[in-house]
């Protein structure tokens, strides 16, 4: 059984919005949307005042290792049109960000992408905006 990951009501509602809305874009974000929709099928939603300050929600910036190369990255983890990878922001359709979205520092997280199978440690969670009180960012 896979482990269940936290999600806020509102981060739920802009999924749900994301998902409603993608027959209007191209191939490759729907078979992403649909990755989403299979990885909140494990959610527990809750309200925005009640997610653990160790979770990945949107807008948070968190860093990872790779577990093969040793390599640490930052990101921060927005949608699709707010990402910038020269700023780090990577959109919640990557394979990294529906792969850690609702996760914690500690966890692993495994997939496979264009360089092959990747395992990858949550190290730590940098800034959550819920932490901080901002509860609808």
């Amino acid at each position: 059984m896979k482990k269940s990951i936290y999600i806020t009501d509102f981060d739920m509602r802009r999924f749900k919005w994301l998902a409603n809305n993608a027959a209007k874009f191209d191939e490759l974000y729907k078979k992403n949307i649909y990755r989403l929709e299979k990885e909140l099928e494990k959610a527990l939603i809750v309200e925005p005042k009640e997610i653990p300050p160790s979770v990945i929600t949107m807008y948070t910036t968190y860093k990872i290792k790779d577990l093969a190369t040793d390599k640490e990255n930052t990101y921060t983890l927005v949608f699709p049109f707010d990402a910038d990878t020269g700023q780090n922001k990577i959109s919640i359709l990557t394979q990294i960000g529906v792969s850690s979205i609702g996760l914690s520092s500690g966890d692993v997280i495994e997939f496979e992408d264009a360089s092959g199978k990747r395992k990858i440690e949550i190290v730590e969670i940098i800034y959550q905006p819920e932490r901080e009180g901002l509860f609808y960012s």
